[in-house]
């Protein structure tokens, strides 16, 4: 895992605690800022894989503080590499959760293009809350990815066949 503000698990509101099944107060959520904004880039935690996974479906839980501290401006990316990001899903608008500690299922197909792409990193990537630029200005508190690493092969991909014996049993 990686983030660029608060990164690690347990010991406080770290951005690693997205990912450790537990949904609740301080150590069970990521919360992070010191007013003045939030960075261009986003506030941003990734997870890699050893496989590339096409995502099927993925979840995003509030967390257990005052909704202006909610994402409202956030993506969900995927790469190979760890640096050059696509963006899969895209959310521009007020929060969607209706009360704290509430799961939000996105699905491919549904939500967003079913992606043809397999990749190695997701990220969950926050540009802008109610709150910012005052205060603590984000939280989050848990993220799951879910894929299937059986994504559709690109036909530009080099293919090398075998062919054996037919046998005719009868």
């Amino acid at each position: 895992f990686s983030a660029n503000d608060e990164p690690g698990f347990a010991g406080g509101e770290f951005a690693f605690n997205v990912f450790d099944n537990r949904l609740g107060p301080s150590n069970d959520k990521w919360c992070c800022g010191r007013g003045g904004g939030i960075p261009k880039e986003g506030l941003h935690v990734t997870a890699e894989f050893e496989e590339q996974y096409a995502l099927t479906h993925f979840t995003v839980s509030s967390a257990n503080d005052v909704p202006p501290r909610d994402p409202t401006v956030w993506e969900v990316q995927g790469s190979n590499d760890g640096k050059d990001f696509t963006t899969i899903f895209a959310h521009d608008g007020k929060s969607f959760w209706e009360q704290r500690l509430q799961v939000v299922l996105f699905e491919a197909g549904e939500d967003y293009d079913v992606q043809k792409t397999g990749y190695k990193f997701f990220r969950h990537v926050t540009f802008d809350t109610a709150s910012n630029p005052a205060g603590a200005y984000f939280q989050i508190g848990e993220i799951e990815f879910f894929g299937d690493d059986s994504f559709p092969v690109d036909p530009r991909a080099k293919l090398t066949t075998t062919w054996g014996s037919i046998k005719n049993v009868r």
